[in-house]
């Protein structure tokens, strides 16, 4: 095996998750952003706009947008809060749920096929490799200094 230097390797983890990502949109139909929501939602039911924008890293006005369209398409339900009537609360309808657990079952197929090249063992390798570097660089406090 050919050395790799430590840039190569970040260019190619680069490469693949950029590969990922295309394939990905082009295999869930372009429903990501929407998908992302539902699926929050289907294990979170009944939260604001608010915390729903923080925890998919969305700007509150990008969500506002979206969530008018699933409910359009009733898929959610906007609900004022009984603490706020000024917060509106956002629940997955019947319907919702249903289109959830179709987008996951479509993202898990995605994945075992995207992953289908490596082995068991190497699938168990590769995550704990990146969930090592994750953890690492998460806590550290001057890995932004070097560029």
């Amino acid at each position: 095996m050919a050395e790799i230097t430590s840039y190569e390797l970040l260019g190619l983890l680069h490469r693949v998750e950029k590969l990922s990502h295309r394939k990905r949109n082009n295999s869930c139909e372009n429903f990501i952003g929407r998908g992302r929501i539902l699926t929050t939602l289907s294990r979170e039911d009944g939260l604001s706009q608010k915390i729903l924008a923080e925890r998919l890293d969305i700007r509150p006005q990008s969500l506002s947008e979206t969530i008018v369209k699933l409910a359009e398409d009733k898929l959610v339900e906007r609900v004022p809060s009984e603490n706020d009537k000024r917060e509106l609360l956002i629940y997955i309808t019947d319907e919702g749920r249903v289109r959830a657990s179709e987008i996951r079952a479509r993202r898990e197929a995605f994945a075992k096929d995207f992953f289908a090249p490596l082995s068991d063992e190497e699938i168990i390798s590769l995550s704990n490799i990146l969930k090592k570097i994750e953890e690492e660089k998460q806590n550290c406090e001057n890995c932004d200094t070097n560029c």
